[in-house]
C-alpha cells in the first residue's frame, strides 16, 4: 500500500512537472522543442498510469479494456476513414504501431476515467450520455492544438471547426458512449480521476490562451473548468456516495491489535493522567503543551509539532466518549484539514479486547495534496500507532 501510494506521488510529481514544462516551453518558444518531442507521449502515459494505479477490482478490467478500445478505433479510423474521417498521425507521440501511437490509448484512457465519475451522476443510459457529452466537449480544446500549433495529427480534409471534420465529434460520441454504458455500477471512482481528466483540458485551454484565434477554444475548458466545481460544491454527497465529485472527502486509515486483557480494563487503562504521555513516540518529535485532565467532552490536548525550523501547533478536543467502549477526538486546529480518530475497545473473548484506531483525514492541498502526500501519511499513522499498541500489549502481557 504505502510503495503504491509512493509510485503515485512520484509519478504525479513528474506529471505536474512534465504539464508546467509545457506550458513554459509553448508560451516562450511558441513550439514544443525537437528534444523534447518524447514529453507529450509521457505527459498522456503518466495521466493514464496514475488512472490504473488508483484504480480496483472490476474498475482496473474498464479501464484497460476502454483504452484498448479507444485505441482500436483510432486504428480502424486512421486506415478506413470511418468514425472520425480520413487523418494520419505525425511523429511526435512516441512509439507507434500500425501509425498509431501507443499514448493516444492511454489519452482516452486517462479523459473517460472522468467522464465515468460522470457518468455515476444519472441512471446508466443518462450517465453515458452525459458523460460522452463531455468528451465531445473536452475535444472541441484538445483537437485544434493538438492538429494545429502541436502538430500531434493532421487532418486530410478541411473540417468547418479548426480544420477538424464533424464526423469526428460523432466518433468521439459514438465510441465514448458505448465504452460508458459499461461503466461498472456501486464502485467508487477516486477523486484523483477530476484532477486528472480536467488536467488534460485544462493544458490544452492553458495553450489556446497564447493565440488570439483560439480563445473560443480557452474559452471552452474555462466552462469545463467550472462546471466541474460546481459539481463538486452543489451535489449532495449521500445520494450519489459512487461519484468522484460527491464521494466521501476524507481518507481512512484503521490500526488493530489483540490486547490480552479485557475491554474495559482497557478503556480504563486510558483514563490513567499518565495515559496520553505514554503512548506518544519520539518521533514526530513535538512539544506537549496540555492534555486532557480525564476522559470527558471538550477536553483538549494542545501540542506543537516540531518539523526542522517550523514549529505548527495542533488542538484536539474530545467529542464524545462511550464508556467503556470508545471515546473520540476531533482536531480544532492544526495541519490537517480534517481529522477525527475514534478509539474503540472491542471485546474479543473473555480475556482479549481489540484495541481500534480509525482515523478520519484529510491532507491540506485536496486531491493534488492527497496524491503527493499520501504515503507520507501512512508512514506516519502506522508509526504512530503500531508504537501506541506495542505500549499496550507491553503493559498487560
Amino acid at each position: 500500500m504505502i510503495l503504491r501510494k509512493l509510485l503515485i506521488a512520484l509519478l504525479t510529481g513528474t506529471y505536474g512537472l512534465l504539464f508546467v514544462g509545457g506550458i513554459v516551453s509553448y508560451t516562450l518558444l511558441s513550439e514544443v522543442p525537437p528534444a523534447a518531442n518524447w514529453a507529450g507521449a509521457v505527459f498522456l502515459c503518466l495521466a493514464y498510469a496514475l488512472v490504473l494505479l488508483s484504480a480496483s477490482g472490476r474498475l482496473i478490467w474498464w479501464l484497460l479494456v476502454a483504452a484498448l478500445v479507444g485505441f482500436a478505433a483510432e486504428l480502424v479510423g486512421l486506415h478506413t476513414g470511418l468514425l472520425f474521417g480520413h487523418y494520419v498521425y505525425l511523429n511526435k507521440l512516441g512509439l507507434q504501431f500500425f501509425g498509431a501511437p501507443l499514448a493516444i490509448g492511454a489519452a482516452w484512457g486517462a479523459l473517460l476515467a472522468y467522464a465515468a465519475g460522470l457518468s455515476l451522476l444519472l441512471p446508466r443510459y443518462g450517465g453515458a450520455l452525459l458523460g460522452a457529452l463531455w468528451m465531445v466537449v473536452a475535444d472541441l480544446v484538445i483537437d485544434p492544438l493538438a492538429s494545429g500549433p502541436l502538430g500531434y495529427w493532421q487532418w486530410l480534409e478541411n473540417g468547418s471547426y479548426f480544420g477538424v471534420p464533424f464526423t469526428n465529434f460523432v466518433g468521439w460520441f459514438v465510441i465514448s458512449y458505448v465504452l460508458l454504458l459499461l461503466v461498472p455500477r456501486h464502485i467508487h471512482i477516486p477523486r484523483s480521476y477530476r484532477l486528472l481528466g480536467l488536467s488534460l483540458v485544462v493544458f490544452f485551454g492553458l495553450l489556446a490562451i497564447t493565440n488570439p484565434s483560439t480563445y473560443g477554444v480557452a474559452a471552452i475548458s474555462v466552462a469545463l473548468l467550472v462546471l466541474d466545481l460546481l459539481l463538486a460544491r452543489l451535489l449532495p454527497r449521500k445520494r450519489y456516495p459512487y461519484s468522484p465529485f460527491s464521494n466521501q472527502l476524507y481518507s481512512k486509515f484503521v490500526h488493530r491489535t489483540a490486547i490480552p486483557c479485557s475491554a474495559e480494563q482497557l478503556f480504563s487503562w486510558h483514563t490513567r493522567a499518565d495515559a496520553f504521555h505514554d503512548l506518544q513516540p519520539s518521533w514526530p518529535p513535538m512539544l506537549v503543551k496540555a492534555v486532557p485532565s480525564s476522559l470527558a467532552v471538550g477536553q483538549r490536548a494542545e501540542l506543537i509539532l516540531l518539523f526542522g525550523p517550523w514549529r505548527i501547533p495542533w488542538t484536539s478536543k474530545i467529542v464524545s466518549v462511550s464508556p467503556p467502549r470508545s471515546f473520540v477526538d476531533e482536531q480544532s486546529h492544526g495541519p490537517w484539514t480534517y481529522w477525527r480518530h475514534e478509539h474503540n475497545f472491542l471485546p474479543h473473548g473473555e480475556e482479549q479486547s481489540i484495541m481500534e484506531d480509525l482515523v478520519e483525514y484529510a491532507v491540506p492541498g485536496g486531491i493534488v495534496g492527497e496524491m503527493l502526500g499520501a504515503w507520507v501519511v501512512e508512514l506516519q499513522l502506522r508509526h504512530l500507532f503500531s508504537y501506541r499498541h506495542r505500549v499496550l500489549l507491553k503493559q498487560f502481557q
